[in-house]
């Protein structure tokens, strides 16, 4: 028994300093996790004197570093770019496979006029990080800045293969820049349709019609399947600004493109004579907006020859000023046409009743042609009227057309349409029906 009593003694000084060292660990690690929440603590305030508390509780911390590396770089007040530059020194050599740590420190050398380390930054960046959209953006924006517009090039068109949303800022960089549209064309831009349509998209808000035609025309030839919707943007803004030819050119492009079966097989240049497909609501298409006093639909049961027809009712609610459904029509200048069109009409009420007309888009005010006012109720007629292009007119507006009456009548009724066309008369004779 005395031995064992001896054992037991002699392992307790072994016990003690077993428990000791744990107490130790415990209060080691309880210190590095007190003093790591209170740097997180002091570094998620406002106040950046706690930020440099934070650093000298964690120096090793590359985040510490460089948010107070940013925070001296743009302290507009008190900002020291040569700290800053040094703080994010720090940061790169604590983190140097950080591009975010890396390009923040390029930032800094291009503010203070360093441009030559800069760009080394920046080529560090991008040797750790070669396939980053980011890198390759801010590099290829640095590079523009100072000229070197072959590599920025090279930068920014790797940037937009995976940001294709970055396309608007960039084409506005290098075409501020004084870049011409070929070179952005062959060298900024990659060849796809988001992209080609984005730069169009820049272009028409800045009101630069020929870059934003260059731009339609390297996607027309790229093959690419293209909505007959994505074109109408460029399309009407050339109508807007009277390039019916181009207008017309790039709208005959769009419908090869994109297959759209809306395209008249019997000579007629109306799109979607017959309203056998929705309105597309722009371009050379139907529009049609509401008016108070009508309803407008495509009907079924009431055609001439077409699988639907369109119907205008008048409720009798107002003495109706109505020009509400119309399309835009490439023609040729000096050219004599035809203008036909089936419609039937049911009680309608007022003397001044619908009837098409046509108009010069460059002077919208002048009717080239129209066709007999329809009123009271008729079968399926045949109305029709004939005009001339003048020399230079490229587009004319067919439109469904209401005059108010003159004697304050309200209108009421219904008209259908169907089988609208458009046809080039010969040197002499008389268009087929």
């Amino acid at each position: 028994m005395r031995s064992g009593m001896d054992v037991s003694l002699s392992r307790l000084p072994a016990r003690i300093l077993l428990v000791a060292g744990a107490v130790a660990c415990a209060g080691a690690i309880t210190w590095a996790a007190g003093r790591n929440w209170m740097a997180v603590h002091w570094f998620t305030t406002r106040n950046p004197a706690d930020w440099n508390r934070a650093i000298q509780l964690e120096p090793n911390n590359a985040g510490y570093w460089d948010r107070v590396g940013l925070y001296e770089e743009w302290n507009f007040l008190h900002g020291n770019i040569h700290g800053a530059i040094a703080d994010f020194q720090r940061a790169t050599q604590l983190d140097p496979r950080s591009a975010r740590h890396w390009m923040a420190l390029a930032g800094a050398y291009e503010v203070a006029g360093e441009t030559a380390q800069a760009r080394r930054a920046y080529e560090r960046a991008q040797a750790d990080h070669p396939v980053s959209a980011d890198v390759a953006w801010r590099f290829g924006s640095f590079l523009l800045r100072h000229g070197d517009w072959s590599q920025a090039a090279l930068k920014i068109h790797r940037a937009l293969l995976d940001e294709p949303e970055l396309t608007g800022s960039a084409v506005s960089q290098f075409w501020k820049a004084g870049a011409a549209i070929q070179m952005i064309l062959n060298h900024v831009l990659p060849d796809r349709r988001r992209v080609y349509l984005a730069a169009i998209t820049y272009f028409l808000a800045q009101n630069e019609d020929d870059p934003a035609l260059a731009c339609w025309q390297r996607l027309a030839r790229s093959g690419q399947k293209i909505s007959l919707q994505e074109t109408l943007p460029l399309i009407d803004h050339l109508l807007a600004g009277h390039r019916g030819a181009q207008a017309a050119q790039v709208w005959q492009e769009a419908l090869a493109a994109s297959a759209h079966p809306g395209a008249a097989s019997d000579g007629s240049l109306i799109f979607n004579g017959d309203f056998a497909y929705p309105f597309v609501e722009g371009g050379f298409g139907w529009r049609q907006s509401p008016v108070p006093g009508t309803a407008f639909d495509l009907v079924t049961d009431v055609t001439h020859d077409s699988p639907r027809a369109a119907r205008v009712v008048f409720d009798g609610s107002a003495n109706v000023d109505y020009a509400n459904l119309w399309q835009f029509v490439p023609v040729t200048p000096g050219t004599r046409y035809q203008f036909s069109a089936f419609m039937r009409t049911d009680s309608i009420s007022s003397a001044s009743g619908p009837q098409f007309q046509l108009r010069t888009c460059s002077e919208p005010s002048k009717v080239e042609g129209q066709t007999p006012v329809m009123t009271g109720t008729h079968p399926w007629t045949r109305v029709q009227a004939e005009f001339t292009t003048g020399p230079t007119e490229h587009c004319v507006v067919v439109r469904l057309r209401r005059k108010p009456s003159p004697f304050g009548s309200h209108i009421r009724g219904a008209v259908w349409i169907d089988h609208v066309q458009l046809k080039r008369l010969p040197a002499s004779g008389t268009a087929r029906p």
